[in-house]
């Protein structure tokens, strides 16, 4: 006698599952290879209150993972797997710590630990070590940098003074630019400001005098290219561009000036993106660039014809 057998389809379901999940779980080998040990664990800054540490690299198969520093406290912190330093705030003055890291990626791999350095930190109310303060000059430009005290509590600030009058305050990058004409001297200075609230001594005073153009450079930038603009249905605009390039002056130091239907509307230095500007809504309007060197050289125009919408 012949049997026939018909699976019903909650059967068939069910043998399905059971094949998918055992294909996921025995499939595909679990990774457990873990990341290579961070190392030179090292101290580059104390403050009364933080301690900054650097490390050399792990590396993982996976291309996934992150790290995780233990100080003798017990406490724990994270940092990405591109980042290579490490500011721990918040510590008390005075005291001793002791730190360490590892790597662990994302299937739950560790690393083992690095070498582990002890730091103290500052008593209470030690003075902030000035900024070492340094500039380069042009015929159009004036650039300043300066050093981050190694023993000042994050966040730092920055207090920075020309001829003796305040120009700038409470700003965290260590450089800035002025674009003034050949033939300018000034004196700068600049002051840091913990994140206790306490502030170092003025820096070193830098005077700089900016230097006449060269007499010989008659020879005009390229002209900006890829003019393009936005807009969002009213009368303002935003600008972009490719930056110039000239014979003498650096790219960072190349003006722009924007004219909107032949009247100066805008000016940026050294950059080509996000000029904002203001046409005639409703209307075609033009837009004209040109870049200028530091010896006054323009080049011909970058053109742009568009309707406001």
């Amino acid at each position: 006698m012949t049997h026939s057998f018909t699976a019903s389809p909650y059967r068939v379901v069910a043998v399905l599952l059971t094949l998918l999940i055992s294909a996921t779980a025995f499939g595909a080998p679990r990774d457990r290879t873990p990341p290579t040990t961070p190392t030179n664990l090292r101290v580059t800054a104390v403050s009364s209150t933080s301690v900054t540490l650097a490390w050399s690299p792990s590396a993982d198969n996976s291309g996934s993972f992150f790290y995780v520093l233990s100080s003798n406290t017990g406490a724990l912190a994270s940092a990405s797997m591109v980042d290579r330093t490490y500011t721990w705030t918040g510590l008390t003055s005075g005291t001793t710590y002791t730190f360490r890291i590892r790597a662990r990626d994302q299937s739950m791999n560790w690393s083992g630990y690095s070498n582990s350095v002890t730091a103290t930190t500052l008593p209470a109310n030690t003075p902030i070590t000035p900024p070492i303060l340094a500039a380069s000059v042009g015929p159009t430009h004036i650039s300043l940098s300066w050093t981050v005290p190694s023993n000042a509590a994050p966040p730092v600030r920055y207090w920075l003074y020309r001829d003796g009058v305040e120009i700038m305050t409470w700003v965290q990058q260590t450089s800035h630019t002025f674009y003034v004409s050949p033939g300018k001297t000034h004196t700068f200075t600049v002051r840091a400001r913990a994140g206790t609230g306490q502030f170092s001594e003025p820096s070193n005073p830098v005077t700089v005098t900016t230097p006449a153009a060269d007499p010989s450079d008659h020879t005009p930038p390229t002209a900006p290219t890829n003019l393009s603009e936005n807009d969002w249905g009213d009368a303002e605009f935003h600008l972009s561009w490719t930056e110039s390039t000239d014979n003498v002056t650096p790219q960072d130091f190349i003006r722009y000036e924007v004219y909107v239907n032949g009247v100066f509307s805008d000016v940026l230095v050294g950059t080509g993106a996000r000029s904002i500007n203001y046409g005639n809504f409703g209307q075609v309007n033009t837009v004209e660039v040109i870049a200028i060197d530091e010896a006054g050289n323009e080049s011909p125009p970058a053109t742009l014809t568009f309707f406001l919408d």
